[in-house]
């Protein structure tokens, strides 16, 4: 009897050990260890569930993931140096996309770094996230000498306790690639642009921001969008180069604008999202402005014809001058706003 209760407690303590092992995940999962190109492109063309660096890879093209995985960088670094090579420079280093899923892609990519080098006068980012694609950068370091990250066509973006230090935006969306929304969570991070704005918002995207420091030559770049911008620092470096009657209607950014937030009102529309709807929710943020502008609100009043009129059936339109202008209205800011009228952009006294 003694024997058989020796037994049964070891197959206990054997079962409540694996039972353990299990729950906790320990080893259980399977890594795919990885050290070059040609193992990284391996492991994401038999869509390995966990790919794991051990080592630092150079690459010679786009990485494209179209499936659920996590990559773990393990402390190391995939690099895309496009010296030389004009068709390199204007490829992303990765990009996530749910294009052709069934369901959701969910990827969660961690510990190291992407690096963008040498990619000249190209605009291209580093990362993207794309269609039906709901990705997690955590503790990710990227450093890109043209843009940082964009979200497009509809993608989920997480960003967590990371840095992107990029020439251009370092985060960034594309109206031409709109999607039914973006969302974008920013958690613990900085996002630094040396020659941009730092955040750019073209398209409706529901942009979650908190704890964070935004820095570029100008903090914010706003046209639509669902903006919340909590306990951070939003820091605008360059003098004060205002939008001009040459400039109001040009795509993309200003760069050197040099508002800490620049708003561009009544000239962009959601296409996918049928709607140029603004909403604006800053709390408890320090703004710093070389300028010491610290808002620039341009009324751009439907300059390109981008914005169907308000009765259209199907559509949302709104006045977002209003809206910006009686949100920032009553803030302890410096705000500076203009208008466009009859082909001519003056400020409005």
């Amino acid at each position: 009897m003694k024997k058989f209760t020796t037994i049964l407690c070891a197959l206990l303590l054997c079962c409540l050990v694996s039972a353990t092992f299990v729950a906790c995940g320990g080893n259980n999962v399977n890594w795919i260890q990885v050290n070059s190109l040609a193992q990284l492109q391996e492991a994401l063309s038999n869509k390995s569930a966990h790919i794991r660096l051990t080592d630092n890879i150079a690459l010679s093209s786009a990485i494209e993931v179209t499936h659920s995985c996590t990559i773990d960088l393990n402390e190391h670094k995939l690099t895309q140096d496009a010296t030389d090579n004009s068709t390199l420079a204007r490829q992303v280093l990765i990009r996530v996309s749910g294009k052709d899923a069934k369901d959701t892609v969910n990827v969660t990519i961690k510990n190291g770094e992407l690096a963008k080098e040498n990619s000249g006068s190209a605009v291209t980012p580093a990362f993207s996230s794309t269609y039906n694609s709901n990705v997690m950068l955590d503790n990710v370091t990227i450093n890109s000498n043209s843009q940082g990250v964009v979200a497009s066509w509809g993608s989920h973006l997480s960003l967590k306790d990371s840095k992107i230090t990029s020439k251009w935006q370092a985060v960034g969306t594309n109206n031409d690639q709109s999607g039914i929304g973006n969302t974008i969570d920013i958690n613990n991070c900085k996002l630094i642009s040396t020659s941009d704005v730092s955040v750019f918002v073209s398209n409706y995207t529901m942009l979650n921001i908190n704890r964070s420091t935004i820095k570029g030559l100008t903090g914010m770049h706003i046209l639509l969008g669902d903006i919340n911008v909590r306990n951070s620092e939003i820091i605008a470096t360059s003098t004060y180069n205002p939008y001009t009657t040459s400039d109001i209607k040009a795509s993309g950014t200003k760069e050197n604008e040099g508002s800490a937030i620049c708003v561009r009102t009544n000239l962009y529309y959601d296409k996918s999202y049928k709607s140029n709807e603004l909403k604006l929710n800053f709390v408890d943020n320090t703004i710093t402005a070389a300028s010491d502008v610290d808002v620039s609100i341009y009324n751009c009043n439907n300059a390109k014809g981008y914005i169907p009129a308000q009765d259209t059936e199907g559509v949302k339109v709104v006045d977002e001058n209003k809206i910006a202008v009686d949100y920032f209205k009553n803030k302890d800011l410096t705000v500076k706003t203009y208008q466009y009228v009859d082909g001519a952009l003056t400020p409005v006294q």
